[in-house]
């Protein structure tokens, strides 16, 4: 019955909102790096999550001088191939982002 239905308070819905935030998907991510091998996932996780190539525009990869790794640099004819990682929960992609140096931001 509607009338039944009793509002939530502020700190009632971030409540609500936080648990659904810790324990749902956060979306998906583009990996172009040494997590494009289902191996490396395999070994963090114990587990390969969903894969499907992709390529993002706008930006291109460069060596980072002195370091293992590549970077992302924005270039408006940039084209970078990689893969979206899809089904990730939350304690797997801190495992990820535990596992990606500091160095790096998330962008959207």
């Amino acid at each position: 019955n509607a009338q039944d239905v009793v509002a939530l308070t502020d700190m009632e819905a971030a409540a609500e909102e936080a648990v659904q935030a810790a324990t749902g998907d956060w979306g998906p991510v583009f990996v172009y790096g040494s997590l494009l091998s289902e191996r490396a996932w395999g070994s963090l996780l114990r587990r390969v999550p969903e894969m499907q190539a992709a390529v993002l525009r706008g930006y291109e990869r460069r060596a980072v001088q002195g370091a293992g790794f590549a970077a992302l640099v924005e270039r408006d004819t940039g084209l970078v191939v990689g893969q979206l990682i899809s089904g990730l929960k939350p304690s797997e992609r801190r495992l990820m982002d535990a596992a990606v140096d500091d160095g790096f931001s998330l962008v959207d």
